[in-house]
């Protein structure tokens, strides 16, 4: 059996602003809830989902608040590289770089960021983009990394919903009466441990009651009428 944990997200439902949901392909998801936007979005970049076709070529698998949310802390830091090294970025200067990242109209402090990513790299932020080595574009990373931010909220796991066991085949006695079922995930059980099952919620099927006190499975109605048990 697959550990749900896992397996990769492929989804997101935007609950508000504090809050996303992320859903795995079996329908067990994790809830971010608080902390910064870029920890929620698993964004550590802040990269923005203005041109959905690249973000999402880039791994993202949906957008909050403006900003591309990834599947993962690791697709979302490899996007920040991925990005530097798009033709937008390898034209210019570090210093237009960040202009770009962090732009002053969008409310950041671009000079700060300027001096912030100078100080932690020790990179001539008038050097081009395409000029920097792949050490010095790592540095780099770390840097945009840092200065975004990353203060983490709260997750909270929840297990993919349950589904219940089928009743595959029936055996009866000599009176036509059914007295085992075949039930999926636990063979052959007597009538009574599978009415037993069915109480439990644990197999989709309907418990009968007659008059006379026999009980007695049924499949759950439905439009086909020749696939009940008694058939």
């Amino acid at each position: 059996m697959t550990d749900s944990s896992s397996l990769p997200f492929i989804r997101i439902e935007v609950v508000n602003d504090l809050r996303i949901i992320f859903y795995r392909e079996d329908g067990s998801s994790e809830i971010y809830i608080g902390g910064r936007r870029n920890w929620r979005n698993n964004n550590p970049g802040n990269i923005g989902y203005g041109n959905g076709k690249l973000v999402k070529s880039l791994g993202a698998i949906g957008q909050a608040g403006g900003f591309a949310v990834f599947p993962d802390y690791e697709t979302g830091r490899r996007a920040i590289l991925s990005v530097l090294k798009k033709n937008d970025f390898q034209g210019r200067t570090v210093s237009k770089a960040i202009e770009v990242w962090a732009p002053k109209e969008d409310g950041n402090d671009t000079e700060l960021y300027k001096k912030h990513v100078q100080a932690w790299t020790q990179i001539d932020l008038t050097r081009q983009v395409n000029s920097l080595s792949g050490e010095e574009l790592e540095k780099l990373v770390k840097a945009i990394e840092r200065k975004e931010g990353k203060g983490a909220g709260k997750i909270v796991e929840v297990p993919a919903p349950r589904t219940k066991k089928k009743i595959l085949d029936v055996k009866k006695n000599k009176e036509n009466l059914i007295i085992q079922y075949l039930i999926e995930g636990h063979g052959w059980l007597r009538k009574t441990e599978a009415v037993n099952l069915v109480e439990k919620d644990i197999v989709d099927a309907v418990i009968v009651k007659r008059k006379n006190g026999y009980v007695f499975l049924r499949s759950r109605p439905d439009s086909t009428k020749t696939n009940n048990l008694d058939e």
